[in-house]
């Protein structure tokens, strides 16, 4: 039997899961902003770091990604938990 708190605990992961996949898409944005204003002004000196930054920024977006999908996969097993106990009571 699935508690309460199990499954209020999913959902908090998928909420904040999906919050931090926001941000993340955010900061993802602005760097993409930041490297494109870097190589009009300085293209020799901080591209590359910059470039750089934002590969391991959306190296970390796609594991966040498969974060989030686990996160609702097992608030969905919960959720079919909880569903078949009350079909047995």
């Amino acid at each position: 039997m699935r508690t309460d708190t199990e499954i209020n605990t999913a959902r908090y992961s998928v909420e904040l899961s999906k919050r931090h996949l926001a941000e993340q898409e955010g900061c993802i944005r602005r760097q993409r902003e930041l490297v494109a204003d870097l190589e009009l002004s300085d293209p020799d000196n901080l591209v590359p770091e910059a470039r750089e930054r934002l590969r391991q920024m959306l190296e970390r977006h796609e594991q966040m990604i498969s974060d989030y999908a686990s996160a609702q996969q097992r608030l969905r097993e919960l959720g079919r938990s909880e569903t078949k106990e009350l079909r047995t009571i």
